[in-house]
């Protein structure tokens, strides 16, 4: 793997992370 093939995994990783926590903290908000 290339260096950045790498870092392309990475910031993919890092914006699903992120995705799921918006998906996460807006459904507390709507059980609330």
């Amino acid at each position: 793997m290339t260096p950045q093939i790498t870092k392309k995994l990475e910031r993919l990783n890092f914006a699903i992370k992120g995705i799921i926590i918006v998906i996460i903290y807006n459904r507390v908000i709507v059980l609330r």
